[in-house]
Parts: C-alpha cells; structure tokens; sequence
C-alpha cells in the first residue's frame, strides 16, 4: 500500500555526471535504516515491529530507492507512527522548533542524510505520505547546531559493546543500555584498544567523561577512560559453587553460635 512506502531519492554531483557513488549510496541506506529503526522502536519500549522492504530501484538521475514498511508476525503495527513521527520531526527542524525530548540518535541519523550534500550529492529527498522532504546543507546546519549544545560530567554507562571500528585510529565502539538511550557511542585512547577488542558482544560499564545534550537526561558520547567487562552468566559462581568456600569463617564457633551472636549484636 502506497501509504506504508518510503522513498529515499538521491541526485549525484554533475561531475559525476548525475550518478551516486557507491560509498554515498550506501551512507545514506545505512543513515535511513537506521533512523526507520530507531522509529519503530520507540513505538513499542524497544521490541522490533516492522522490517523494510525494497519494492522499487530506479537507477536514473535521480537513483531512488522505495521502501515498503512491513509489520513483523505478532507485533502490533506501528507504521503510522513511524511515518507520523518522521514528518513530525522534520518539520520542527524545518521550523527550527527542536523539542526538548527529541530522540539524539535520531536526530543525528537525519544530519547524516544531509551531510554528502554539496560534496558528493546535489539532494537528497525523502517522500512518504503523499509529500516531499527535502534535505539540504541548512537543514544539517541546524541540526549540526542543536547537537553541539551539550554539558559534560563524570560518570558510568552499562550495557552491550558492539560495532567497533578501530580503522585509521577511530577508537569508537557503542555501548547499547539496558534501560536509558537506544545506544552510546564511545571514543577510547590506544592504551585501551586490546581491552575494547575483547569486550566486543560483552556487557560492560564503561567510565569517562559522560556528555549530555542540553534538557537530555541520559549521555550520548563517552570519552572512555576505563572499561569493565563483565563476566557471562554461565561463568558466574551458583551457591553450589560457594559451598564451603570458607571453612573457617566463623572461628571456633559453630554455625548455630555464630549465628546467635549476630543477633544478639542486633538488639
């Protein structure tokens, strides 16, 4: 159904006589896939609801890319939302009107979609709902501008470390929370790098230096000054394990004795 369709729509630089390159075109799916997914997460307390699929190519100037949002088996369907969540945030950046309670990482996903602008792209545009949204390099000013007000403390973060990328000394990995933002992403000095490695597809807590965006309550960027990895629940003690562990504890009393002193100490 036309309604439930998405189309990216890219026009390449006249240098590269119209056409996108490779690289763009693939910065740009990612950049879409990405905020698409963050929408349809926020719709359900993070549980995926939807997938996309490609149900249109067309390659000439301008290359465009149709999407059909598809609801998963047994989940509710979240597309209008999606798609009502997505206008809703382009025309408060259009406005200059970014609420408070924006989702960051969303936000960036659409600077993203804007960035080649000018280098590698003449425009980019999105059309759902009957309409047309044009990206431009005012756009990603904008948005550039809201993501750069932002305060710093010290503090700690836990959850999945994934998505390393370590190429040309990048030192960035994302932490995914349990509870509180979608994700983290954390830049780490070289003396961490092994230990970054081996944390990959582990929970950790990560510290350093947390920042907020203004009016955010949870952090978006780490500069990571330590990382704990924690240890896989099969490889945790049971209270079998413990049993006996300390023979000596209580001294030269017996357990009943030991016990009956701390509650005595009680009263």
């Amino acid at each position: 159904m036309a309604e439930n369709r998405i189309t990216l729509v890219l026009e390449g630089m006249p240098r590269d006589g119209g056409h996108v390159r490779f690289e763009t075109f693939l910065y740009e799916l990612r950049s879409l896939q990405s905020a698409l997914t963050k929408l349809d997460a926020a719709a359900a307390e993070g549980q995926r609801n939807s997938h996309f699929a490609v149900v249109g190519l067309s390659h000439s100037s301008p290359a465009r890319v149709e999407l059909e949002a598809r609801t998963e088996r047994g989940r509710p369907d979240v597309r209008p939302f999606i798609f009502n969540r997505f206008q809703q945030v382009y025309e408060s950046i259009e406005r200059n009107e970014i609420p408070a309670d924006i989702d960051y990482g969303l936000l960036d996903d659409l600077r993203k979609l804007a960035t080649p602008i000018g280098a590698t792209l003449m425009a980019v545009a999105i059309q759902f709902n009957g309409s047309t949204f044009g990206l431009n390099e005012k756009i990603a000013k904008r948005i550039e501008l809201h993501l750069s007000d932002y305060d710093e403390c010290p503090g700690s973060v836990e959850g999945m470390l994934e998505k390393i990328n370590v190429h040309d000394d990048a030192n960035v990995f994302t932490v995914y929370p349990d509870v509180g933002p979608s994700s983290v992403t954390c830049h780490f000095p070289n003396e961490l790098l092994d230990k970054a490695i081996a944390a990959v597809k582990k929970k950790v807590a990560v510290s350093g230096v947390m920042r907020y965006r203004k009016t955010a309550p949870f952090p978006h960027h780490v500069d990571v000054a330590g990382i704990d990895i924690f240890q896989d629940a099969e490889q945790l003690a049971t209270f079998q394990d413990l049993f006996g562990i300390a023979p000596n504890a209580t001294g030269e009393l017996s357990s009943e004795e030991f016990v009956k002193e701390l509650r005595c100490g009680w009263k």
